[in-house]
């Protein structure tokens, strides 16, 4: 049942609407952490399909929800319970 719930709520994705410089769903980014000085790659999926191992960061992480709309160079600040961090947006791609 819980499958059969969540195909019935998916949606394609025409990739013809999807915006081209901003930050969305199934991009990949390139981020930069200001804290740690390190770069990261992630994909940003939908939260069922999140695997922060295999780099998949759900859009509703405090990553995703601030990165979502960024366009590349820009910077976003993360809250979480260790603090604020600001990650830069290095790269994007499909």
């Amino acid at each position: 049942s819980e499958l059969e719930d969540m195909l019935s709520r998916a949606k394609l994705i025409d990739e013809s609407k999807v915006p081209k410089h901003k930050v969305c769903i199934g991009k990949w980014v390139k981020i930069y952490n200001s804290k740690t000085k390190k770069e990261l790659k992630y994909q940003l999926v939908a939260p069922e399909e999140s695997d922060f191992a295999a780099g998949k960061l759900s859009i509703t992480s405090p990553i995703g929800k601030a990165l979502v709309g960024a366009a590349i160079g820009d910077e976003v600040d993360v809250v979480a319970p260790a603090g604020t961090t600001k990650y830069k947006l290095l790269e994007m791609g499909m």
